[in-house]
């Protein structure tokens, strides 16, 4: 991922309970932008998550800050 040239788009769902967060982390994909990356803070990691991303063209890095707190960095292919 080349950050240098990307906007942060930022999420929160940590607080959000299922299915919330995965609605509001597709939802925000709709309007992503080729240039943007969506950062997504979550309190796990969502595995149900990376195979829909896969699939609809979107990559991912994730990062363990800690025991409850996930940063989910996804942008277009």
């Amino acid at each position: 991922m080349d950050s240098d040239n990307k906007k942060i788009i930022l999420l929160d769902v940590s607080k959000l309970p299922p299915p919330e967060p995965y609605l509001k982390i597709m939802e925000a994909l709709t309007t992503l932008k080729d240039q943007e990356v969506l950062k997504v803070l979550h309190r796990r990691e969502p595995f149900p998550l990376y195979e829909e991303l896969k699939h609809i063209g979107y990559e991912y890095h994730t990062k363990k800050i800690d025991e409850n707190q996930y940063e989910i960095y996804i942008y277009k292919k």
